[in-house]
């Protein structure tokens, strides 16, 4: 029996995403009654709404499928009525991005080809996650990068969905990423520090947001205590982006306060 080696995050969640993955058929054919199930059983679900009579089609789909059934959940329905419920002409595709709702959707027959290009553009979150192998995507002189610090997977998810339509409209001039923050307390530790050295004091709490501009090193700073809130964020970017900040500025003192116990707090004896 061929066994597939697991290479992705070694989380609970992402490993036990994998073995939902195994224990699924390449391509699902959906029931309607399933299919606001299958929707949700994993980060990424693939969805292909088809004519009943289209053996073409379905064969592309599956195709491509059986390349990626270790990285994605596939399924297909052939209900007219499951894809008006989604708005969908039909044939379409749709990608369910359940870990930041950021859907993708391609209208119309397709092709290997194109299709296979679907995935290769739609799948990748617009926020990213930080990896230190890929540290040169975060280093770019030419953008700002916008970390958050997270202590759970769950406040990873609910920050990453929130902030992603922000993420998605200044994609161009900023990268967003999620950064564990247990894993990276040491380059959390060294942004906090520029901080302290200014008299802001206290402990990063988080979930944290800190802004840093690889062209001249510059650093910005989300005020601890306080929610993360997508239209302060977008006010914090915008200045920083126009020039009217300088490095070691707290952004967000504005926004509404965490509820006690809401945030978990680095001190530095922990860093």
């Amino acid at each position: 029996m061929h066994m597939t080696r697991y290479r992705g995050p070694r989380t609970e969640k992402a490993i036990r995403d994998f073995v939902k993955r195994r224990e699924l058929p390449i391509v699902t054919h959906i029931e309607t009654a399933q299919l606001e199930t299958l929707k949700e059983i994993n980060d990424i679900v693939v969805v292909a709404y088809l004519p009943p009579d289209s053996p073409t089609l379905l064969s592309i789909f599956t195709s491509i499928a059986s390349q990626h059934h270790f990285d994605f959940v596939f399924g297909y329905t052939t209900s007219a009525s499951d894809a008006s419920k989604e708005n969908l002409p039909v044939p379409s595709i749709k990608i369910f991005k359940n870990a930041d709702d950021d859907h993708r959707i391609l209208n119309g027959a397709f092709t290997a080809s194109s299709l296979s290009n679907f995935l290769t553009t739609a799948v990748p979150k617009v926020i990213r996650d930080f990896r230190e192998k890929d540290l040169e995507t975060f280093m770019q002189r030419d953008k700002l990068t916008l970390y958050i610090f997270t202590s759970s997977e769950d406040q990873a998810c609910a920050l990453r969905t929130g902030l992603t339509p922000l993420a998605k409209k200044y994609e161009k001039y900023v990268v967003f990423a999620v950064a564990d923050g247990e894993k990276h307390k040491e380059m959390a530790s060294n942004f906090l520090a520029r901080f302290d050295a200014g008299g802001v004091g206290g402990g990063l709490k988080m979930p944290g947001v800190v802004v840093h501009a690889p062209l001249n090193d510059n650093v910005f700073m989300y005020a601890r205590g306080k929610e993360i809130e997508q239209e302060v964020v977008e006010s914090m970017l915008v200045t920083i982006l126009q020039g009217k900040a300088r490095s070691g500025d707290v952004f967000g003192r504005e926004a509404s306060d965490v509820e006690e116990g809401g945030r978990e707090e680095w001190g530095h004896d922990e860093l």
